[in-house]
């Protein structure tokens, strides 16, 4: 599962032919020396939505408990996947 989802990760990754040109001579070769950087962005990303969708949960009482109860698991499912995963 892991696999698939950095799988998922690395298709996302954007990539500059002119940088990829500079630095090994080849657009098709893709340098991979930020994707430390890549990867603390997607995680920032992550987390932000996450507490924003935390707030917004607080915020609407018309939410039965089985909908919120599937939000924080949601929640609680992309923390760990911020500090255990990626």
């Amino acid at each position: 599962m892991k696999i698939n989802r950095l799988s998922k990760l690395v298709q996302s990754c954007p990539t500059c032919a002119g940088f990829n040109w500079e630095v090994s001579l080849d657009t098709g070769i893709r340098t991979t020396f930020h994707c430390e950087s890549y990867k603390l962005e997607v995680k920032a990303s992550a987390k932000l939505e996450a507490l924003k969708i935390q707030r917004r949960l607080k915020e609407i009482p018309s939410l039965t408990l089985e909908k919120k109860k599937k939000i924080k698991e949601r929640i609680n499912a992309i923390f760990a996947l911020i500090e255990n995963e990626i």
